[in-house]
């Protein structure tokens, strides 16, 4: 009973405003068909956990984000190519700090945090290649997220 009426598609002579991912607000992602507050939070919520979106593949990580609500939001929305997210320096950042991270969480900061211990500072982003428990498709996730000096 208080529920708002669901939005319909809009018409096909409507021009709509075209976005940054990175810095829409829930307003202009709730525009798109298929998005109500929930999830327009929760893309957020992901966005600012990750540090920002720099592969569109990225919104099908969304939690209850389907791949034709995706392609809707992608036809409105676009990620800046001279973006760049926001950083986690791996050498100074603490367990707790690092697993907080999407793509790090509790495993991956216990690995980078004993690594550090053993071998000292990460000399370059890509020393985290020596992490033999690392595989190389969650490497190249992380890559973007991280860095070894400020």
């Amino acid at each position: 009973a208080g529920k708002s009426p669901k939005s319909t598609p809009r018409d096909k002579g409507e021009v709509r405003q075209i976005f940054d991912i990175n810095t829409a607000d829930t307003l202009q992602l709730k525009s798109v068909y298929g998005i109500g507050s929930k999830l327009a939070a929760r893309i957020i919520k992901f966005r600012d956990g990750l540090g920002g979106f720099v592969h569109a593949d990225q919104l099908l990580e969304v939690y209850g984000l389907d791949s034709l609500t995706v392609n809707r939001l992608l036809d409105i929305c676009f990620i800046r190519t001279d973006f760049i997210p926001k950083k986690i320096n791996i050498n100074t950042a603490d367990e707790k700090v690092l697993s907080t991270h999407p793509y790090i969480r509790y495993r991956l900061a216990r690995l980078l945090v004993s690594y550090r211990f053993q071998h000292g500072d990460f000399r370059e982003v890509s020393d985290i290649k020596n992490l033999s428990a690392i595989e190389p498709n969650e490497l190249e996730r992380v890559l973007p997220y991280i860095k070894t000096k400020e």
